[in-house]
């Protein structure tokens, strides 16, 4: 590769004269000013490029949720937990229910649902409810609402 700055020193490339010094410096502050204005340039375009993508895939992401909830409404008419297509699945998959601890204190108290240092035990409260039915004091049981799910074949 030829360098463009040979034609101002064209005898040698080792200078020894300060204004040939002098001469390069200048050149060199030049050039990082260019390399700085080209990387402004440039975030200033991956900015515009960010907010491009962004807003096109806001609009994508409107349209598929659109679609989501028809397919949601489609699963949940038929009764069914799955539903095989020819371009993918529909299912739906029930969530454990959310365990809340309204009063701590009340919970403490029966040992059952205690860990060793005095923490409530979410684990073994969800199987005690599971075995019995009984909800302990100081708790409440919020149902989750089912997850729908989906599969697309490629």
């Amino acid at each position: 590769m030829l360098n463009p700055y040979t034609e101002f020193l064209p005898e040698t490339t080792v200078v020894t004269a300060m204004q040939d010094a002098d001469f390069c410096l200048a050149k060199v502050a030049d050039l990082d000013a260019q390399i700085e204005e080209i990387q402004e340039s440039a975030e200033v375009q991956i900015k515009r490029i960010q907010g491009w993508k962004e807003s096109r895939v806001c609009k994508v992401e409107r349209k598929k949720e659109f679609y989501l909830e028809i397919l949601r409404g489609f699963i949940l008419s038929t009764g069914m937990k799955t539903v095989d297509l020819v371009n993918g699945a529909l299912t739906l998959r029930k969530q454990q229910d959310e365990i809340v601890i309204e009063d701590e204190d009340a919970v403490l108290k029966d040992s059952r649902f205690v860990r060793v240092k005095m923490m409530v035990d979410k684990a073994t409260i969800r199987k005690h409810l599971m075995a019995t039915g009984e909800i302990p004091d100081g708790v409440a049981v919020k149902p989750k609402e089912v997850k729908f799910g989906y599969k697309v074949s490629r």
